[in-house]
């Protein structure tokens, strides 16, 4: 009897840890994919825009099922974007430009709207995103 429990005991568990584990691997993805992906996504935005990058964090959709990168550029630390696995024919998607266009906008009109509105003190430029590879 006392083997009996012991055995059920260990069965149990077993399932618990197994749909635990299926649990966090769906909404976070694999630990080793993250990386892998997130530096063929680094060596993939190196080669394209002939500049070095740095991973600020790893990302994974749970939705699509796709890995990402947080990435920002080793000369511009405060330009912060994102890039992901990419769709049908397109291997990887990547923010870069997007981002590069909202700092050059709030670059530009920071000082204007800051002389048509001089109480305001915060101001705050956000882009409408799209899938867009050929920039």
């Amino acid at each position: 009897m006392k083997l009996y429990f012991r055995k059920l005991l260990i069965m149990c568990s077993v399932v618990l840890l197994s749909v635990a584990l299926f649990i966090y691997v769906s909404f976070s993805g694999f630990p080793w994919k993250k990386y892998t992906v997130s530096k063929e996504i680094q060596a993939y935005l190196d080669e394209r825009y002939d500049q070095p990058f740095l991973i600020k964090d790893r990302l994974y959709d749970f939705k699509d099922g796709k890995y990402g990168i947080k990435a920002t550029p080793v000369k511009e630390a405060d330009l912060q974007f994102t890039a992901w696995e990419g769709y049908g024919d397109y291997e990887y998607i990547d923010y870069y430009p997007e981002a590069v266009w909202e700092k050059q906008v709030y670059d530009d009109f920071e000082e204007i709207v800051n002389k048509i509105y001089p109480i305001i003190r915060c101001t705050m430029l956000q882009r409408l995103w799209g899938l867009e590879t050929n920039l």
